[in-house]
Formats: structure tokens, sequence, C-alpha cells
């Protein structure tokens, strides 16, 4: 195997948690822009921002989830 290259499976797992550590800080980002809105607008103008942050956290857990098993 050529050094140079690494293992395939060490490459796929680093982008693997990568992702889900980018996703994690979308969703934080998300969550504090709802917060800001929910404090201008009114909750019910930024609730769809807290899903969205939430589906995000969700997404980044199974990620790092399916990257452990």
């Amino acid at each position: 195997m050529n050094k140079k290259q690494g293992n395939p499976d060490k490459r796929n797992n680093k982008s693997s948690d990568t992702l889900a550590t980018i996703l994690m800080f979308l969703a934080i980002g998300m969550f504090l822009i709802g917060l800001f809105e929910a404090f201008t607008t009114g909750f019910i103008g930024s609730y769809w921002l807290f899903m969205v942050s939430f589906g995000l956290i969700l997404w980044s857990r199974y990620r790092r989830k399916k990257t452990e098993s």
C-alpha cells in the first residue's frame, strides 16, 4: 500500500467525523440565530430555526453513532 494514500478506512472515518462536527456547529449557529429572532420577532417567527437546529443536531448525532459502529 502506498504510504501517501493512508488507510482508506481512517480517511473515511475522519471525513465523516468532520461532517458531523460541521453539522453540530451549524446547529449551534442556527439555534443562536433562532434565539435572536425570538427576542426580536417572537417565538412563532423563529420556530422554524429551532426545528432546523434540532434536525441538524439529530443528524450529527446519527452520523457520529454510525461511525462508531
